[in-house]
């Protein structure tokens, strides 16, 4: 009797060891992969990420299909932007006129809910910087002037079509934001549209195409 207690209470040991070293393994695992996806968040939002061009707003310097590395660093420690940099921003969901006449990007205040999906996923727009904070901007017809001086632009498409009368503007860009366009005026959704864009909503730079292979490199 005393031999078959032993016996039993031996399993119940062994059952009990079995369970805390199953469990063990569930949370090392559970461990593991909590960890990898915050180091994966933090490179994807702090560092660096990828993301694919989609239709023709950066004919001819990029082109449908091309995959692009982000740059996110530089932006996240404030650093400026320069005229000409190519540059990935959140997509506005419409513009708002103020007082004065001036066109901004609006972004709705994101809860909480929205703030987490964004961490995985939001739409980004590919565009090139020509106007930076403080400058005195002028479209005029399809030339565009910054502070007085005409951009000699090299980089857009050069079978666009003409701007259109009704996007001539003369502006001051406000501290904060910038003035961005795509490299194919006729085929752009930008600053044009739905105005000025926050700094803040700029994701980052990005001057590296990894695809296709044949144009794998810096951007020229």
């Amino acid at each position: 009797m005393e031999e078959e207690k032993k016996e039993i209470q031996k399993e119940t040991k062994e059952k009990r060891e079995k369970e805390k070293s199953v469990l063990g393994e569930i949370w090392e695992w559970t461990y593991c992969i909590f960890l990898a996806v915050v180091i994966t968040l933090l490179v994807k939002n702090l560092i660096f990420s990828t993301t694919i061009v989609r239709k023709e707003s950066m004919v001819p310097t990029l082109q449908d299909g091309n995959i692009l590395i982000i740059e996110r660093l530089a932006q996240v420690m404030g650093k400026p932007l320069n005229r000409g940099d190519i540059v990935v921003v959140e997509a506005p969901q419409q513009s708002t006129v103020a007082e004065d006449g001036m066109r901004y990007a609006y972004y709705p205040e994101d809860n909480v809910a929205q703030k987490f999906i964004k961490l995985f996923s939001k739409t980004l727009y590919i565009k090139r910087v020509i106007g930076l904070p403080g400058e005195h901007l002028v479209i005029d017809g399809d030339d565009i002037y910054i502070n007085g001086e005409k951009l000699d632009e090299p980089y857009t498409n050069p079978d666009r079509e003409k701007f259109p009368p009704e996007y001539d503007m003369d502006i001051t860009i406000p501290e904060g934001y910038v003035f961005c366009v795509g490299d194919n005026r006729d085929r752009s959704m930008d600053s044009r549209y739905f105005g000025v864009i926050p700094i803040d909503k700029v994701e980052g730079k990005t001057s590296f195409r990894l695809f296709p292979f044949n144009k794998f490199g810096k951007i020229e």
